[in-house]
């Protein structure tokens, strides 16, 4: 069985993943704060984060991940004093816009690219959910892709050595976990939309107010409309 990692190592070492996804390779010797990035460059982080990711991840997480850093290279700015640091001045939106280019070039799905980009653009801020004003963290939490930009964030922490070294256990966001947790059980417990429960809206009164409209229509999928 080949890991994550030794397979995108392999497609490096033949050449072959500089020429499908130039985008990736460039993280090789681009330094990180070595502060919070012990474990060196961008590649390296990548390489990690990919390493780290759950045994069946979906699609769209593997991708976001691979993809996460992307727009660190474009970024990069160097310390200009002694009590600076290197900076990457929003790569993740940077990241997101490359990698909205990347997947077009892939033939993905829109939905599939809205996702991975979506993820690519909050994984720095995934953090401060918790703190935001209801509206914006319910919007946060209802996202499809919100677990994977979960398991990103937990890969990407695990990929982030502190200059003691690797992490050794599984990284855990008590916050982060309780919220989800919380919002999954009551979702699940929340009634699904419904037009004729909830504004009375059912085939008979489409009937009556779009007869051109529906004519063409049978029961069954005025059903699935509703």
């Amino acid at each position: 069985h080949t890991s994550r990692m030794q397979a995108l190592l392999d497609l490096d070492e033949f050449l072959i993943l500089d020429k499908i996804l130039p985008e990736v390779t460039r993280g090789k010797g681009i330094p990180q704060p070595p502060d919070i990035h012990a474990e060196g460059d961008v590649w390296r982080h990548t390489l990690l984060a990919m390493e780290a990711l759950p045994a069946q991840p979906s699609e769209r997480l593997v991708w976001a991940t691979l993809l996460h850093d992307i727009g660190k290279p474009p970024t990069l700015t160097h310390p200009i004093g002694a009590n600076d640091r290197i900076r990457f001045s929003r790569h993740y939106a940077v990241g997101a816009e490359m990698a909205l280019g990347l997947l077009r070039r892939f033939n993905f799905s829109k939905k599939m690219t809205a996702d991975i980009c979506w993820m690519i653009e909050h994984h720095i801020n995934i953090d401060d959910v918790p703190h935001m004003r209801a509206g914006h963290k319910r919007a946060m939490l209802d996202h499809p892709a919100f677990e994977d930009l979960l398991a990103l964030h937990r890969a990407d922490a695990m990929a982030t050595w502190p200059p003691s070294g690797p992490h050794t256990k599984p990284v855990v966001f008590p916050e982060l976990d309780a919220l989800w947790h919380q919002h999954r059980t009551i979702t699940s417990k929340s009634p699904r939309p419904n037009l004729k429960r909830d504004i009375g809206i059912d085939g008979h009164w489409l009937r009556q107010m779009f007869p051109d409209q529906l004519e063409q229509l049978d029961s069954a999928h005025i059903g699935k409309i509703l």
